[in-house]
């Protein structure tokens, strides 16, 4: 609660982010967190990944952290509007210890990264409203840097 935990601590880090990035992920890996859940409950449209692509940056830039993630899955088809599923899988390399010394153990990690999405695995969501299936292949879905249109 007063930030007084140590890495070797038994304990979580929580942050909600906003301090340099949106997601909070640059703070977790100035922590040395090796295994990340990255909740995204931003405003990006769908397929766009912005927060994400500031957050990856950021690390590589000021914590010498390169964070390899592909939100593919995440991303709705152009077909359906349905993602593969609401979270990507991905792996951290630190490149230099957070307090300076030596890595004492290998310097890799991982990171999850969530988003709300629609997926198209109905057999893995047990009664998804249809409601939400029916407004999502109502909808023209754009892809980034294009915009989304309704019929």
């Amino acid at each position: 609660m007063l930030g007084l935990t140590r890495p070797t601590d038994s304990y979580i880090y929580v942050t909600d982010g906003g301090h340099f990035d949106n997601l909070g992920l640059v703070e977790l890996l100035r922590r040395g967190c090796t295994t990340v859940f990255c909740l995204d409950g931003g405003g990006d449209p769908p397929g766009v990944f912005r927060a994400l692509g500031e957050a990856v940056a950021l690390s590589r830039s000021e914590l010498q952290v390169d964070v390899e993630v592909d939100p593919t899955p995440i991303t709705p088809a152009k077909d359906s509007g349905l993602a593969q599923r609401g979270f990507a899988l991905g792996t951290l390399r630190f490149r230099a210890s957070p307090d300076g010394a030596e890595f004492a153990d290998d310097p890799t990690g991982r990171i999850v990264y969530c988003r709300a999405a629609v997926t198209a695995e109905p057999d893995r969501v047990p009664r998804r409203p249809c409601y939400l299936v029916s407004m999502v292949s109502n909808v023209s879905v754009g892809v980034a840097g294009s915009s989304a249109a309704s019929p």
